[in-house]
């Protein structure tokens, strides 16, 4: 490759979901995600819920491994008959169409001091092989065949443990890590730092999802996150919501590439990660103190005192991603360090899908909101205060 020639770029969708998973569409299928993930420009994308038994059979049954990438592809006779869907883009790999990931998301309810933690994790295995090794050890956990995102009695660091003993390629993800109800962080049932979280495996923690409803600027507020990668993802639950949020890498396409890239942010690659695109966190359903069924949301200007008022009232009002970020128990201080801001260094590309901020008129979606492609949305620096 020509050294003065930039690297081709390529985004990765790395939290998905199957039909197996409670409230997601029913049409959900390899074929299906391959064709959405063309619509919204994906290269590569998760599988979504390998840990269920009929979904990781149907993943064995339509997809084949990529040697060139370490991932998988769509089979021949399946790519043959995707779904008409509305103006498919060109797909972006060489392998003429999207490149799986396997990839599934665990629901860990547990108690640890005294409390009911509940904390969602994202699981990576590199081929079916670790997959299926990985799943034989979960089912004594519990019943993986009940849902596409299992609930298992299983603490987070113990999960992370079995992850890691499967192979050495596979790799760890937390979840969404400010959701209130169902996160690492999350104010109704989360923890306070990692390695409350993680312990002694806490080191093996290199990556964290933002959710649909925090940015990276939000997340570098606090300082204790530095040292992972933030990276953001769409956890669709039908196709139409594939690639709303995302992660850019620049170079060729591979799972070792991928992961070496996540891990280490010195790695040169390729392919070496560039970005998170994310769906602006103004349109997310808890990024603001005072969420349903509060009946006001707000802005913390004033952290210290909207926390306050969003724990109160018989905690009926969950804390919000922005006061959760704002105003966090190891960050004494309001103000940031000197030489410290929230946008200091932080690429990411801030975007809204179009069927998500139409107006509110009975009038026909334009084209381009009704097959769910996005575009970027306009933040100017005056707005990110």
């Amino acid at each position: 490759m020509n050294a003065d020639r930039p690297m081709p770029i390529f985004r990765a969708d790395l939290h998905v979901h199957s039909r197996y998973s409670r409230a997601t569409s029913p049409r959900l299928s390899t074929a299906l995600l391959a064709a959405w993930a063309g619509i919204k420009g994906l290269a590569v994308l998760g599988t979504g819920d390998f840990t269920h038994p009929q979904w990781r059979k149907e993943l064995a049954q339509t997809l084949v491994r990529d040697e060139a990438s370490g991932l998988y592809r769509l089979r021949e006779e399946v790519s043959s008959v995707l779904p008409e869907l509305p103006a498919p883009s060109p797909p972006e790999t060489e392998t003429g169409s999207p490149l799986f990931l396997l990839q599934g998301e665990i629901s860990s309810i547990y108690k640890r001091g005294g409390k009911t933690r509940r904390v969602h994790n994202l699981v990576f295995m590199p081929h079916l092989e670790a997959a299926e090794s990985f799943c034989r050890r979960l089912e004594a956990t519990g019943n993986l065949a009940a849902d596409g995102r299992p609930i298992l009695g299983l603490d987070s660091r113990d999960l992370l443990e079995m992850v890691l003993e499967t192979h050495p390629a596979a790799f760890f993800i937390p979840a969404h890590i400010w959701t209130p109800w169902f996160s690492l962080f999350g104010s109704k049932s989360g923890f306070d730092s990692l390695e409350e979280c993680f312990g002694d495996l806490t080191p093996a923690i290199f990556a964290l999802e933002t959710g649909l409803s925090s940015d990276p600027a939000m997340n570098r507020l606090w300082s204790r996150l530095d040292s992972c990668r933030l990276v953001s993802n769409s956890d669709a639950h039908s196709g139409e919501n594939l690639g709303r949020e995302a992660n850019v890498f620049a170079g060729a396409v591979s799972y070792q590439g991928k992961l070496e890239a996540l891990k280490d942010p010195a790695a040169q690659g390729p392919p070496a990660f560039s970005a998170p695109w994310n769906f602006t966190p103004r349109k997310g359903n808890t990024t603001w103190t005072g969420t349903a069924p509060a009946t006001s949301a707000s802005l913390p200007r004033k952290p210290a005192l909207l926390a306050g008022v969003a724990l109160s009232a018989a905690n009926r009002s969950p804390w919000g991603y922005s006061t959760g970020s704002w105003n966090w128990p190891t960050e004494p201080s309001l103000s940031m360090p000197p030489g410290r801001t929230p946008w200091a260094g932080m690429a990411f590309f801030p975007w809204c899908p179009c069927r998500n901020c139409s107006p509110k008129s009975s009038a026909p979606l334009p084209r381009a909101a009704r097959s769910g492609q996005c575009m970027p949305e306009p933040w100017p620096a005056s707005d990110r205060n």
